[in-house]
């Protein structure tokens, strides 16, 4: 079956998203034939869990992990299936890329694709776009979508990251202090006297004087 998804399906297809130059590539093209084996799949398809016979075809796209061609198919293609499937795996790869493209969804007239986008813009964590989404769609099912979860308190979140934490034994006792065999304390240099100290002060002191005194006898004479 053939579907437009907008562009050509060429490896050297260069395009631009956000004012960012992308290329389709070979993993590109592999994303784009793959999807299209979904979309002729879910056009045969008798019974609802036609999903799971694919499995694999959607596990080898989120690892082919091209998010900017997806990101171009729901944002060119014409039919409205081809977007659908587009949208839900761009949401199924996470990052950023795109999230522009999918944000213009949130106001489609079609239930369906308004569902799906806010899922994956959930995944994608653009929280500024689903809050809108969670205030003033008509659907009470993807205003729920679209509600960020609540954070949990600050005592799960320290337990679950005990639980998946290494602990480290700690010894009382003081560690050796390691010296190198090249080092000689009786070479190092000696510090100064205190005569010495005092004669460097004594010095700056007369200095700072002799400047001071000058500047005062120029300003006298100006």
């Amino acid at each position: 079956m053939s579907v437009s998804i907008g562009f050509p399906k060429e490896a050297r297809f260069q395009f631009q998203l956000n004012g960012r130059h992308f290329r389709v590539g070979a993993a590109g093209v592999n994303t784009i034939e793959r999807l299209i084996e979904i979309f002729d799949a879910s056009s045969l398809a008798e019974k609802p869990t036609w999903l799971l016979a694919r499995r694999d075809t959607i596990r080898e796209i989120e690892s082919l992990n091209c998010r900017s061609v997806l990101s171009l198919i729901a944002d060119r293609t014409s039919d409205p299936k081809m977007r659908l499937l587009a949208v839900w795996l761009r949401g199924r790869c996470g990052g950023y890329i795109g999230t522009t493209i999918l944000s213009r969804y949130t106001r489609s007239p079609s239930f369906q694709l308004r569902k799906e986008t806010a899922r994956a813009l959930n995944r994608l964590s653009a929280w500024s776009v689903l809050a809108e989404v969670a205030e003033s769609d008509s659907s009470e099912r993807i205003r729920r979508i679209a509600t960020p979860p609540l954070p949990k308190p600050h005592s799960r979140r320290l337990e679950d990251f005990s639980r998946n934490v290494q602990p480290i034994r700690v010894t009382l006792k003081p560690p050796p202090i390691w010296i190198s065999p090249e080092v000689r304390p009786s070479e190092g240099k000696r510090p100064k006297s205190v005569l010495l100290i005092r004669q460097i002060l004594e010095h700056i002191h007369a200095l700072v004087t002799h400047q001071s005194i000058r500047s005062t006898n120029q300003e006298n004479t100006n």
